[in-house]
């Protein structure tokens, strides 16, 4: 929501990750099923598995590093 407004921010971060979600390409060819990186609901569904896949049920703080290297802590 932050870097994309949700997807209403077209183009590629300095990065080269694009879409809703921020995906990096390569990482959304892994997690993404076949969908489409543009796709919100493709995103989100790509963004939960990359989640799992990185232990979220045990360390949801480990799992959402690995997403997003960010040390921000507002909100808690």
């Amino acid at each position: 929501m932050i870097e994309s407004r949700f997807g209403r921010i077209v183009g590629l971060s300095s990065a080269g990750a694009h879409g809703p979600m921020q995906f990096m390409p390569s990482t959304f060819a892994s997690y993404g099923a076949g969908g489409d990186i543009l796709s919100p609901h493709d995103s989100i569904m790509a963004a939960g598995r990359y989640l799992a896949a990185n232990g979220f049920a045990q360390d949801p703080d480990h799992a959402l590093f690995r997403y997003n290297h960010s040390t921000c802590t507002w909100g808690r």
